[in-house]
Parts: C-alpha cells; structure tokens; sequence
C-alpha cells in the first residue's frame, strides 16, 4: 500500500484501485470498496458497500500511510490516508476475473447479455465486451484500435417521440390487507410544442397520442418509477382490426347465406328427420372415493355450539390472505373440505367446527379429522400418524412436542418436480393439510377484527398479539371475551349475551371496515350460494337424467311407436332445460358475488363449457332425435366432476390487473364457448364410431340414417366451435394489443389455440381431400382432434408456464385414468374400424 503527492493510489497485486472525487473503485469488487465507520462500546465497526451491516474490525489499531512509505496489508484492518479511510473486507484472491456463459436452464436468471467484439484495423486487433438486453438502454463503449477511433453498444434501439412524457406520480392500490396488486397507474403529463396535458395510464386504459399508444407495462420493485411500453403503428392496426371483422363477418354470413356448407347441412337434416332415426347407447363407469369414519371423541360435544349461533358467526366478515373479504361461513367450508374433504364433520357445521376448535383446541386436535392418502404415503409413515379409514388427528403429527414430518417434507419440497415421488406429493399435500388445522386450532386465521390505523385496511386475528397490540390492545380483550361468554352460553344454553356480544363485533367490522366490506345482500347471497352448492348437485343431477336419458333413447330406437317413451324423453328433455336454468342461476350468483364474469378461473371456465355443452346440444337436438342432447347432458356432469375433483378449487378469488376489462368477458366467453361446440362434435364423434361397431345387415338401415344425421350435425358443430374458437383468439390478440401493444407473444395459449383452429380447419376440409373422404374418417377425426383442445386448456393451464396459466409452482401429476381412456379409445377406434371394413367388404361381394 503506498501514498504519494498529485493522487492516492493503492496497488493490490497488479489491479489498481484509484480515488476521484472523494468515491472508492475497485477492478476487483466486493474486495475493496466505499467504506462507512462506526464506533460503537469502544469498539471500531465498518460497513462494506455491498452490505447493509456493519462488522467488527480485526483489530482496533489504526494503521497510518504515509507518503512514500509501505504499510503490511492486513485482512479487515483500517488504513488512513490524511483524505480517506479503507478496509479491506474480503482476503485478496488470485486469478482473472471474466465473464462466462450461464448454462442453458439458467439463462433467464440473467438480466443481461455479454457480446465480444474483435475488433481490428491493420495488424492491431482488440476485444471489446458489451453488455445489453431487451427493453434496456446501455451506454456505449469507445476504443481505439490502430489510430481509429470507435464507439459500439448493444441493446435496444432508442427511438425519441415528437413529445415528453413526464411521470408525475405512481399510484400502486392492492386488495386490502394483502400484497395483492388491485390495480397501479401512471400519473403522467404530455408536453408538447402543441399542448401540454395530464392523463392516467393503467392496464387496459392506454394513452394514444399523434399515433402513439402508452401501455402501463409495470413498475420498479420500490413503486418510485413505471415502466410503459409504446407502440407506432396506427395504419398497421387499423388494417388487423378491418381484417378480424370481415373474417368474423364472412363466418357468421356462412351460417346463413343459401349455398355455403353450412346451409347445405342444415337442408340435409331436413330431409333426414322426415325418417325414422335411431340412436346409441353410451356406458360409462363411475366411481366415488369415500372415507371412513372413526366415532368422534365424546368430549367435542361438550363444547357443542348451538346451530343458530354458529349461522350467525358464519355471517361475520373475515378478511383472507388475497385482500377478499367475505363470510366466515365460506372461510370455515373452504377449510374444512381441505383438511376433511368434506363440509361437514358429524352432524356439525362447518362453522360448529371452527367455534368448537376455539372452545376447546386441545379435543378437537385428537379428532381423526386430516384426510390422508395413505396408499400415496406409504405404510411406514401412514403407520406412525395411526391413519385409520383415510383418516388421523393433529396430535398424531407430533413427537416430543415436534412435528416429526418436518425433515421429510422439506427433503420432499428442495426435489425437483421431476423427481418427486407420489410420496413427495402426498407429504406436501399433508403437511399444508397439517397446517391449515393447526391455524384453526390457535386462531390465527381469524382475521375478523380491522385495524383502526392500518393504511391498506389490514383485519387481524383475535390471537396476533403482534399486530393488534401496537393499534389497539381492547381487540385482544374483546375476542377473549367473546370466548369466555361463548364458553358460557355453551354450559347454560342461553345465547343471548353472546349473540349481543358477536352483534357487537358485526357493528365494528361495519364502522372500522366500511370502505371494503360487501353489502349485507351480498353477504347473505354468498352464504345461500354456499349452502346450495348449485354446481355438485348439478353434477349428480345432470349424471342421473342423462344416464337414463340415454337408456330411453336407446328404448325409442327399437320401439319408436311406444307413446309412453317419447312422453318421458319430452319430460327428460324439459328436465334438462330445467337445470340448464339452475346453471345459469349459479353463474350469475357467482358473478354477482364475485363481482367479475364467472370464468376466471380454472374452475370457473370448466363450469362454463360445461353450460355451453349442454347449451350445443340443445341448439343441435333435432326434431325427433334426442341423441346429441342426452350426450351432452353426460358429458356436462363428467365436465362439472372434474371441476369439482382435486385439481381445481371452487374459491372465489380476487382478479389481476390486467384481468379486470370488459374484454374478459368478451374474449374468454367466446373462446371458451368453442369447447363446448367441438366437444360436442367428439362427443357425437364417439357415438358415431359406436354405431360402426353395433351395425349389422338387419339393422343397417336405420343404423346408416342415425349415421349420417350424426355426422352432419358433428360436422355443423364443428364449424360453429372453429368460428368461435377463431374469432375468440383474435378478439384475444386485440385485447393483448390494448393491453400490452401486441397481437401475438408465442404464449403457450396462443400456440396451442392456433395449432387447435389449423387441426379443425383441416378436419374440416378433409371431405376434399381423396383418400380422406368418408363419414368413418371424419368422425375418427373429430374425436381425436378433441386432444388438442384438451391441451388447449388443461395442458396450458397446468403443466405449462405462460400469461393464461392458472397452475402455481409444481404441476399436479396426470391421472391414472387420462391413460386409461387414451388406451380405451385407442382400441376402441381400432376395433370400429374393423368392423366398418368387414361390413363394407362383405357389401360389396353382394
């Protein structure tokens, strides 16, 4: 280390670190850097640049260097110039310090990219390192190489606007008492030579000015700065949206102009249903899983809360982990169909159930009450928790005080997805099980109480010591209490100082929380549409009538004179409509609830499509022939069973930013109805292929009419599925461009939904297409073409990362039963075929 006059410099190895301007530089960071001191107790502490805590020194002795004089290097010992101090905070290290290749998987890790130029002139040549990436601006490099002088950068192109923007604030809002972004906006002011105005860009909301589009885009991690995306190109986007209208204006004149296909299968129809149609039989199996159930613990009857104080506690306000206030009555069903699977636990409420685990924790924690899946989790551990029927208790987790799946879990989550094991999966799933109870039996997740200085509206539980006793200590004393007169009223049966009690609580969710809490007829809605449960009893409902819908039409078909069977398929046929109504009662409740269109989600558009398939196949049922109804009518009950199955949950959910336009339901409904249509066609696909196989020459004739009604009708499915399913991923593509300034990002969805309209488009067109002719063909086609919609959705939507993915983390395994039926068809379609080659064979030797 040396000092001498005109600059400080200090050498280390053969890097040299230079002071200007009163700021420290280093070649080799973190090793040396700008240093903050401290003194503290005597003792001497220095704050490295790159980190924001202050370490002790080495040793308390200052080291003076003078000029022109050498001073030892020591490791964490300050030195003093007479204008500057410094540490050296890491030990010195050997080598060459360059940039490197990232490996393949861990690219987008990096924000930045590293391009090397050689550059040469003459016999001199130089590298020359550039950093850039997409949507950033980098200052440019100079070099000189053999007396030339050059300047390079790599990045995005900057192009300047003929106006200025100038952010005047950013406004982030999030759901109340969550992280959860609400909505966030740009206060901006445009400055130009011809005016000078304010204006709010938020998502979907887009600031068009001489050609140029604003779009909210996102914002920096500390909310001081917005970033917004600008697109030029108002000639270029007016031609696309000329373009998507005549598109959608030529499908919908096809429908109805006199000499399109369409038409001509309408007219086909006609002629048909003047004969005597037939139809199929369609058997499939179905299963249930049920749990046992051991006898419950007497003493959790001795905390037992009457049912008309537990409704009323269902009708208090809870504030859930996403911002979403709603009724503890949804909270404590949501909860306990995950731990239980089930919304109730005998004979009580799930509203008894979290009351009663409030009175007394430690009963109810011995209660078989966490499902467990045990073939999944494997004897040993299965044997350890004392699973019973599927079924253990909380105290059964614990040994010695301790959670005694912790190691295993953690071993489970730090795998790869990959090499997760069904036992990896089931521990995860347990132990959030595990937790979610252990929340119910302390009380943590009761988030009843608003704060009353909490700028963002956050509620606490009874039991946050933390949180309650720096805004109000009478919260802790009120929900205690609460308990205390709850315990009471239990032992006496006389509720009415509690019920006053828990009115009170109500007055103050209403006064503190005013801003945020829904109406009471909203409230009151919720609980009903809970407590109804529309969608799985429309399961069992639409199962049963179609089932026996089916079984009438098959009766129909070799007794079409029977006037006591066409009686019950018009009574069934009303029966549908009658549940289709119930449907449509459900999704509107739910939207109203919601507050945004019911299809969301996940759970949400399977619900939907299962509407729109009972709906096709009421617009496609026709005349005498109630095979495409009754068809629908099953398949909407296995759509609404897997709505209701594991991967998916029913819970209403606050919406994203970007999520909350009019174009949700534009664009999601109409895509969305697509699937309902083609599925119809595979539906009716399937049927088709069944009646090759059950065909034979007695009764051939009817058979081959029922054929071909079929596959006009699958074949005008079809077409109206691949309009919509066409004019949906455009409509998609002009929201993206309202939202974001683009039609089109290779997202998985928009792939999968383009691969989908070219593999219709193709079946579609395969009546033109020699060797491909033929009703076998085209129905063969249009049930197995319905693998792509199923990708479309499913796929996208679980297994793959993408803007209209609802799976978070780890994808959740494909059932056993998807290969199953992949296999079944396979045979299924061989042995069809078979069967319409030898019928076709032996007609024409006769």
């Amino acid at each position: 280390v040396s000092s001498y006059d005109g600059r400080q410099d200090i050498y280390l190895k053969d890097q040299t670190v230079q002071q200007y301007n009163d700021q420290l530089f280093s070649l080799n960071k973190p090793t040396i850097g700008a240093m903050n001191f401290m003194e503290k107790g005597g003792e001497l502490y220095f704050q490295p640049a790159a980190d924001g805590t202050y370490m002790q020194m080495q040793t308390q002795e200052k080291t003076p260097v003078l000029k022109d004089s050498i001073a030892a290097l020591h490791y964490k010992k300050l030195y003093s110039f007479p204008t500057m101090g410094f540490v050296i905070a890491d030990r010195p290290i050997k080598g060459e310090f360059k940039q490197i290749s990232a490996p393949v998987s861990e690219k987008g890790k990096y924000a930045y990219d590293a391009l090397y130029l050689n550059i040469s002139s003459g016999e001199e040549k130089k590298l020359v390192m550039l950093y850039g990436a997409k949507n950033a601006i980098t200052d440019p490099v100079k070099t000189s190489v053999n007396g030339l002088n050059f300047t390079v950068k790599y990045g995005s192109k900057e192009i300047k606007t003929p106006f200025s923007i100038k952010l005047r604030d950013f406004k982030l809002e999030r759901y109340p008492g969550s992280r959860s972004p609400s909505s966030y906006a740009s206060e901006v002011t445009v400055m130009d030579i011809d005016s000078t105005f304010d204006y709010r860009i938020f998502m979907n909301h887009v600031l068009d000015y001489k050609g140029y589009r604003l779009f909210q885009s996102s914002y920096d991690p500390d909310e001081g700065g917005t970033v917004l995306s600008v697109n030029h190109d108002y000639w270029g986007m007016l031609l696309t949206y000329i373009g998507y209208f005549l598109m959608a204006l030529g499908m919908f004149v096809s429908m109805f102009w006199n000499g399109t296909r369409f038409m001509d299968l309408s007219k086909r129809l006609k002629k048909l249903s003047k004969k005597k149609l037939g139809i199929f039989i369609l058997l499939f199996g179905l299963s249930s899983l049920s749990f046992g159930q051991e006898d419950p613990i007497s003493n959790i009857h001795k905390y037992k809360v009457s049912k008309a104080h537990a409704d009323k506690f269902g009708k208090l306000l809870i504030q859930d982990f996403q911002g979403r206030v709603k009724p503890i009555n949804t909270y404590a069903i949501e909860s306990l169909r995950k731990i239980y699977k089930k919304d109730s636990y005998d004979g009580l409420s799930a509203e008894q159930v979290i009351l009663g685990a409030q009175l007394d924790p430690r009963s109810w924690s011995q209660i078989p009450l966490i499902h467990v899946k045990s073939a999944r989790l494997g004897s040993k551990t299965a044997k350890e928790l004392k699973v019973k029927d599927g079924l253990t208790s909380y105290v059964n987790f614990l040994k010695e005080n301790r959670y005694f799946l912790h190691n295993a879990v953690n071993t489970a989550h730090q795998k790869k997805f990959s090499d997760k094991t069904g036992t990896d999966k089931e521990l995860i799933n347990l132990d959030e099980r595990f937790n979610v109870w252990e929340r119910v039996l302390n009380g943590s997740m009761l988030r009843i109480y608003p704060s009353t200085i909490d700028p963002n509206n956050k509620w606490f539980a009874g039991v946050d010591k933390k949180g309650l006793v720096a805004q109000d200590t009478m919260m802790l004393k009120v929900h205690k209490m609460y308990l205390y007169l709850l315990k009471e009223a239990v032992k006496t049966n006389d509720y009415e100082d509690v019920d006053n009690f828990l009115e009170n609580i109500a007055n103050t969710q209403r006064n503190l929380g005013a801003s945020i809490i829904p109406s009471k007829e909203r409230i009151d809605l919720e609980i009903d549409y809970n407590k109804q449960n529309i969608f799985k009893k429309l399961m069992f409902y639409f199962m049963i009538i179609g089932f026996i819908f089916l079984i009438l039409a098959f009766v129909e078909l070799f007794n079409p004179n029977s006037k006591v069977v066409k009686r019950l398929l018009q009574v069934f046929s009303l029966l549908t409509v009658l549940g289709m109504l119930a449907h449509i009662y459900g999704m509107g409740v739910r939207w109203n609830i919601s507050g945004h269109a019911p299809w969301s989600n996940a759970y949400e558009a399977v619900v939907f499509v299962a509407f729109v398939t009972t709906l096709a196949g009421l617009l496609f049922s026709h005349k005498k022939s109630k095979f495409t109804l009754s068809s629908t009518v099953l398949f909407a009950s296995f759509l609404l069973a897997i709505a209701h199955g594991s991967m998916m949950s029913p819970e209403i959910t606050n919406l994203v930013p970007v999520l909350k336009s009019y174009w949700l339901q534009i664009h999601v409904a109409v895509i969305t109805a697509s699937y309902g249509f083609v599925g119809l066609g595979a539906l009716l696909g399937f049927v088709v292929l069944l009646l090759y196989i059950i065909r034979t020459p007695e009764n051939a004739k009817r058979l081959n009419h029922t054929i071909d009604e079929l596959t006009y009708i699958n074949e005008s499915a079809l077409t109206v599925g691949l309009y919509t399913l066409s004019i949906g991923t455009f409509l998609g593509g002009v929201w993206a461009a309202e939202s974001w300034g683009r039609y089109w990002s290779w997202d998985p969805k928009e792939v999968w939904s383009l691969i989908s309209m070219m593999v219709y488009v193709f079946v579609l067109h395969m009546r033109l297409v020699p060797g491909l002719k033929g009703k076998f063909a085209f129905n063969l086609a249009s049930l197995f073409s319905f693998s792509t919609m199923i990708m479309t959705f499913f796929g996208v939507n679980f297994y793959l990362s993408g803007m209209h993915s609802y799976a978070t983390g780890d994808p959740v395994p494909i059932p056993t039963w998807i290969y199953l039926a992949v296999l079944f068809l396979v045979l299924f379609s061989v042995i069809s075929y078979l069967r319409y080659d030898k019928f076709k064979k032996n007609k024409k030797r006769k």
